[in-house]
């Protein structure tokens, strides 16, 4: 099977399959070799992702597009460009923000087909036990950003999270929950709401309890992060 592998990253696993003659499926073939075999991957760790708000996005594309074809994305160029433009990146994020940026002309946008569903439903089937199973599981889908895969999985087709209409129940103890907490507007702060609502998804909570709650508690409880990010803008603009 590695013989095989390596010959051939991608190959027909049925044929993988037959020339064992081990009784394995061709998916058995293809777990294992995913799981086991591969060192070609790099895995992605928390600390290399980052969160550039769409004006950066664009600046970070634009620049690299104007550089012409013989701009060349390298460590030395990300590291050019996150001390020139985005300080508070490490290189490391820099090239990874863009390569998997949402507005990269090299990935599709567009409403996920069938296909591509179905297909990341088996990549977190087969990379459920890796450390980073959406990293991986992404890999499987060229044409899509990491950002948008994880969004894809988290809030649709994660089966542990229900995606149907909140109950009024749930709208009065999100509501509830919330003004007890004091949660901060971190999203990953939300996870301590989520803990009361095991079958929905943190951002799903947040999002929910912004369309619920009344303005001046919004803004009291997000409005200092909106305001640093309206002052950014602007200056960004000036």
């Amino acid at each position: 099977l590695t013989a095989l592998h390596k010959h051939d990253w991608n190959p027909p696993w049925h044929k993988v399959a037959m020339k064992l003659g081990t009784n394995r499926t061709p998916f058995q073939c293809f777990q294992h070799a995913q799981t086991k075999l591969s060192n070609s991957l790099t895995d992605v760790t928390n600390n290399s992702m980052t969160v550039l708000d769409p004006d950066e996005d664009e600046l970070l594309l634009k620049f690299i597009a104007a550089s012409g074809p013989r701009f060349v994305l390298n460590h030395h160029s990300a590291s050019m460009l996150a001390q020139r433009f985005f300080p508070q990146c490490s290189t490391i994020q820099v090239m990874h923000r863009a390569c998997n940026s949402l507005i990269n002309p090299m990935n599709v946008n567009e409403r996920w087909s069938e296909t591509e569903e179905r297909l990341l439903c088996l990549g977190m089937k087969v990379y459920h036990e890796h450390d980073f199973p959406i990293s991986m599981a992404s890999g499987l889908l060229e044409s899509r950003a990491y950002k948008s895969t994880s969004d894809k999985w988290c809030r649709s087709l994660n089966p542990i999270y229900s995606t149907k209409p909140y109950t009024i129940r749930e709208d009065k103890a999100l509501l509830a929950a919330v003004k007890k907490s004091k949660v901060t507007p971190s999203p990953d702060n939300w996870k301590i709401i989520a803990n009361q609502f095991p079958k929905r998804n943190p951002r799903s909570l947040m999002y929910r309890w912004v369309e619920l709650a009344k303005e001046k508690d919004v803004l009291k409880l997000q409005g200092g992060s909106l305001i640093e990010k309206g002052i950014r803008n602007i200056g960004r603009k000036g």
